[in-house]
């Protein structure tokens, strides 16, 4: 299972604290899920990460809150900007908008396209 996560990934980190707890080795707890979830659901590398966070101390199964980049950029204060630029001034181009609103040239095409729901119009 490269790059996604398992549907039951609180399940099998619950799991695995409390087959650690217990004392059983990384390789019977792998087997142990492997058997349950299937093979695809968690590596053995993944499960033997978990296991050393529990011997660290760690207690909580769900993913702590990260600073940083937002999923998306397209924030309703973003679309409002972009709505009102259009409003102003229909001749924008796309990179102007993107320029002016501070978002990437792809977003603002797919909020003009998606959200907005604005299609160029032929003037002859």
């Amino acid at each position: 299972m490269v790059g996604k996560r398992s549907v039951h990934w609180l399940q099998i980190r619950s799991y695995i604290f409390a087959r650690y707890n217990i004392g059983q080795s990384a390789k019977t707890i792998f087997s142990e899920i492997c058997n349950v979830y299937g093979h695809n659901e968690v590596s053995y590398s993944t499960l033997t990460r978990w296991i050393s966070k529990f011997k660290a101390g760690k207690e909580q199964f769900e993913d702590l809150k990260r600073n940083g980049r937002p999923k998306t950029a397209t924030s309703k204060s973003k679309i409002q900007i972009i709505k009102e630029l259009i409003e102003k001034n229909a001749r924008l181009t796309v990179r102007e908008l993107a320029r002016m609103s501070g978002i990437s040239p792809a977003r603002v095409h797919f909020v003009l396209r998606k959200v907005l729901l604005v299609n160029k119009k032929c003037a002859r």
